[in-house]
């Protein structure tokens, strides 16, 4: 059975949320000045990481991702307020993989320059800390010329296995997915945000969300350089605060590992992402993302970054663990 980390989410009280969860531990410098090393003649070569087989979850996983992003990107193809019959299929496409794992989707609709939108959402209720919220999102859209296949059908993608691979499983924690229907330019940042909208509307209400996470651009995760060949970047944002600085700190730990490697980059607080939209409203938020290209997407190391959110979420989560993969009972990918 995967061990559980040290740290409980669910037996620390529910007022200290995940902000006074993060623990700073600076180690004391030594008294004593260390002798120098001796000086080398060259740096040795940067390591390359060789990449393992995928485990047969993330192979199958791999495939409904391809799945997904190729419906998205290539059959739908450009999604926009410009398009709107496109972006109401891409809508259509996400609420019925929804439906077919046999989710309520609560769909919340308005007007983008005279188009209908709508954010899509699921539910998977928390047990003794349900009244606590953790969302997950995408916008399922795309900027004029483009598909959209990296920004954002990958985001999507993993939006919908993570539904499928938390069905049935028990958590401490609420777990919101959402699909948002507009954050492309020239929207970004501006009222027509699908994640503004929605985290306007979280503020009016009376839930607790402790923090939200966005999946954006996650399919170019290979770098060029030669050194880098066979390591995925993962690089993780946060807007700031405690709160934010715990979730990114809990997705680096599963993250950071071979083949992947992660890479921390500041975000300018004004950046009109999805994460963003969260932030603006107080609520701590993370964006995972990868190198933010439109290049050829790389499925296995989008497969290694979607299982791991989903094992980092689960933590974040308070997951009860319920088999050595830790996913649903039925392992949830087969089916």
């Amino acid at each position: 059975m995967r061990t559980p980390r040290a740290l409980r989410f669910d037996r620390l009280p529910a007022v200290v949320l995940l902000g006074a969860l993060l623990v700073s531990s600076w180690g004391c410098a030594s008294q004593k000045t260390a002798p120098a090393a001796p000086p080398q003649e060259a740096a040795p070569p940067e390591r390359v990481h060789a990449r393992s087989p995928l485990t047969a979850d993330e192979a199958i996983l791999r495939e409904r991702l391809r799945t997904h992003v190729t419906e998205l990107a290539q059959t739908i193809g450009e999604r926009n307020p410009q398009r709107p019959w496109e972006l109401a299929a891409a809508a259509d496409y996400v609420a019925l993989q929804f439906e077919e794992q046999g989710f309520a989707v609560e769909r919340m609709g308005y007007e983008v320059d005279g188009a209908a939108v709508q954010n899509l959402a699921v539910t998977l209720p928390g047990t003794h800390r349900g009244d606590e919220v953790v969302i997950v999102g995408a916008h399922y859209d795309s900027a004029p010329g483009s598909k959209g296949e990296n920004g954002n059908a990958t985001g999507v993608a993993a939006l919908l296995e993570l539904a499928r691979m938390f069905r049935g499983a028990t958590n401490a924690r609420t777990l919101r997915l959402v699909a948002f229907a507009v954050c492309s330019p020239p929207y970004a940042g501006s009222e027509h945000m699908g994640s503004l909208r929605y985290a306007e509307e979280l503020r009016r209400g009376s839930q607790q969300v402790v923090g939200m996470i966005s999946l954006d651009g996650i399919g170019v995760l290979t770098p060029d350089a030669p050194t880098g060949q066979g390591v995925a970047q993962v690089r993780l944002g946060a807007t700031g605060g405690e709160g934010a600085d715990r979730l990114r700190e809990i997705l680096e730990q599963e993250l950071d590992a071979d083949p992947l490697a992660v890479q921390l980059i500041a975000v300018d607080a004004a950046a009109p992402t999805d994460h963003w939209a969260f932030a603006k409203v107080g609520i701590p938020a993370v964006w995972v993302t990868g190198l933010g290209a439109e290049r050829a997407i790389d499925y296995d190391a989008m497969a290694r970054l979607v299982m791991r959110v989903r094992f980092g979420l689960g933590e974040i989560l308070g997951e009860v663990p319920t088999n050595d993969g830790m996913l649903t009972p039925d392992l949830g990918l087969g089916d």
